[in-house]
């Protein structure tokens, strides 16, 4: 219980400092997302006139909405990626608490950029409500989908984190990184539109399988893949276990270093 009251008040302070203080506050939860959906919706959906495959012909809201799913998905990533190189450097006097659970540094930007997924979900829902598009009741379904990518995330954040106190070109690296994953992931365009030669690279993207099946239970009526969602949260976990290690064994070097 006290473990969980610390989480909830840094959870809270982490959002203060992001949202409040400046003259929208929290509305930046909802501009942030849809700003970002403009922005690549009129880039590609406009300029670049790009389209999936069932929204061939369709107007430039049908493709946004299509859109928005994998945006919102690489938006979590990013933002944990992105931030994890600097979680311990940036926090100094939490690592010379001997008593401070410092792994809870790595949980607090996840939990925050989930929040801001499911908010961006709310915002998807209300702009199908607003074009009249009806909606389905797999969307419940997208807290499954993102267990094991969240789990994922986690287990990289640590990692990078602990990289991160003594590797501080990180800080620099996960941004691209973040990038490069994102174009080679079907976030804005669909993966049929790859060569079929280079369509593996996507496959081990970790990106790729969330954007695909996070549009599909929204959009399409595909099944679950129930057999390949239980092989990714396989890795995941595995690849959790990896980074709580690394964060581990490079931990009793940090008040050192920082």
């Amino acid at each position: 219980m006290r473990l969980f009251n610390l989480f909830r008040q840094l959870v809270t302070q982490e959002i203060r400092s992001k949202y409040f203080g400046s003259m929208l506050g929290l509305f930046w939860l909802i501009l942030i997302p849809l700003l970002t959906l403009a922005l690549y919706t009129v880039v590609f959906g406009t300029f670049m006139k790009a389209r999936w495959g069932a929204q061939e012909g369709g107007n430039i809201f049908s493709f946004a909405l299509v859109l928005f799913p994998g945006l919102l998905v690489f938006n979590f990533f990013s933002e944990c990626i992105n931030r994890a190189p600097s979680l311990i450097v940036t926090n100094p006097n939490y690592v010379k608490k001997v008593v401070f659970p410092l792994p809870l540094l790595a949980v607090v930007p996840v939990a925050t950029a989930l929040l801001q997924f499911f908010v961006g979900l709310l915002v998807w829902f209300m702009l199908n409500l607003w074009i009249g598009q009806s909606i389905s009741w797999r969307i419940f379904l997208i807290p499954v989908v993102m267990l094991p990518f969240v789990i994922l995330v986690l287990g990289v954040v640590l990692l990078l984190a602990a990289l991160g106190v003594y590797v501080r070109d990180l800080i620099s690296i996960a941004p691209i990184v973040t990038q490069v994953l994102m174009f080679l992931s079907p976030v804005l365009y669909p993966i049929e539109n790859v060569p079929t030669n280079l369509r593996w690279i996507f496959t081990v993207n970790p990106l790729t399988f969330i954007v695909e099946q996070t549009r599909a239970m929204l959009i399409t009526t595909a099944t679950f893949p129930w057999g390949s969602w239980l092989i990714y949260s396989l890795v995941s976990f595995l690849i959790a276990l990896i980074g709580l290690k690394a964060f581990r064994t490079l931990r009793p070097g940090f008040a050192d270093v920082v």
